[in-house]
């Protein structure tokens, strides 16, 4: 029997003020947001807070979508207790608005 091909995995560059950007596998995806995955000892993580703006970039492997950042709004930090996740939190995050180029 033949493999399946898998799943593309979807990407979230985030951008927050002093702090490197960082890339995070994309989680649940809609249209009004979406969550990444954190490693609970990321520093990064120790710099996010629900309410907190942030600036993210999602990749799309199989798209030729330009690659703009979007504002974004922290929602809920949850960590995740078990399974193939644990260890990490998700992050999830509602689209505010797309940035402009300058």
């Amino acid at each position: 029997m033949g493999r399946k091909a898998s799943k593309p995995v979807c990407h979230a560059v985030v951008r927050i003020s002093g702090i490197p950007v960082q890339q995070f596998k994309l989680k649940d995806i809609s249209q009004n947001g979406t969550c990444f995955l954190v490693a609970e000892n990321s520093a990064i993580l120790r710099n996010l807070a629900v309410g907190q703006e942030i600036e993210i970039q999602f990749r799309f492997p199989d798209t030729n979508h330009s690659a703009v950042f979007h504002r974004s709004e922290i929602m809920h930090i949850t960590r995740v207790p078990q399974g193939s996740y644990e260890g990490h939190c998700l992050v999830g995050v509602r689209i505010l608005s797309q940035l402009k180029i300058t």
